[in-house]
């Protein structure tokens, strides 16, 4: 077995463990489910479960149609990750969000979601679809369209404004408890900013 061949192999087990370990945290946030906080985290959740899922998928997929159509289940969960985690920081936050602006958030969700699944069919998300045998495994390579980027703008200002909410927060609270569930939760946005500042600047 080659060296590529025992990393594929270790890339697959290691997704394989990251599906099983959001299932767990699912089920516990589902058995533990009190309040609306709750909820956005369940949400969340499942939609890391679908997105690694379709990851997976992407990963055994063998040629361009089976690796397009991991990508494209991933996308039924992949803009939900960042909304509902905004949704629950700002909950967490006790910011109030009126359900106008959440009507318009989740539609722009459900939109990058429609240009995913029809990117055969117009170039807005997908600009080409290119198939590859190189590195670790086969896979597509994806050209990137105006709403490809516009949504990776909008990830980056779900971040900026759950940092601005948790700072804002943090200095009110008194309470220990809550003051380390908004650092938690503070890293967790500072994590997907590194994230997102890999993939711009391409280091």
């Amino acid at each position: 077995m080659s060296v590529n061949d025992k990393l594929y192999t270790l890339l697959l087990f290691v997704q394989v463990l990251n599906v099983l370990a959001m299932f767990i945290v699912a089920y516990y946030v589902l058995r533990h489910w009190s309040n609306r906080t709750h909820g956005y985290l369940f949400a969340s959740a499942v939609a890391i479960i679908i997105n690694n899922t379709g990851y997976l998928f992407e990963m055994l997929g063998k040629d361009s149609n089976s690796a397009l159509l991991g990508t494209q289940f991933s996308y039924l969960g992949k803009p939900f990750i960042a909304l509902t985690m905004f949704l629950f920081t700002a909950d967490l936050c006790k910011f109030k969000i009126n359900s106008a602006w959440k009507k318009v958030l989740y539609i722009g969700a459900v939109l990058i979601t429609v240009l995913v699944l029809s990117c055969r069919y117009q170039d807005l998300y997908y600009s080409s679809v290119t198939f590859t045998n190189s590195g670790f495994f086969p896979h597509n390579v994806y050209g990137h369209g105006i709403a490809y980027y516009r949504y990776m703008i909008s990830l980056v200002g779900y971040q900026v404004m759950a940092i601005v909410l948790i700072v804002r927060r943090y200095r009110k609270v008194r309470a220990s408890k809550e003051k380390r569930q908004l650092v938690g939760t503070a890293l967790m946005s500072l994590v997907v900013m590194v994230g997102l500042g890999i993939f711009f600047t391409g280091v």
